[in-house]
């Protein structure tokens, strides 16, 4: 499966894959414009084929979603 980005469970807000570490220095993934997760859990994420549309990734990035990179994300 192709993947673009994350989105978190119903939202329609695609954000682009990044990492984040947890109290135990953990590396878990997160949304890159670091966006809480609600009660921080990581399995809230969902893999998304959409473009990245989260305005804060965007602007990370430099103002363009990168369509059509592959992305693979190591979950646990």
């Amino acid at each position: 499966m192709e993947t673009h980005g994350l989105r978190l469970e119903n939202s329609r807000i695609v954000h682009r894959p990044g990492t984040s570490r947890d109290r135990y220095g953990e590396e878990l993934p997160a949304p890159d414009c670091q966006t809480p997760i609600g009660g921080w859990d990581p399995r809230r994420l969902c893999a998304s084929q959409e473009p990245v549309n989260c305005r804060r990734c965007l602007r990370r990035g430099g103002g363009h979603a990168a369509a059509g990179q592959a992305v693979a994300l190591e979950l646990f």
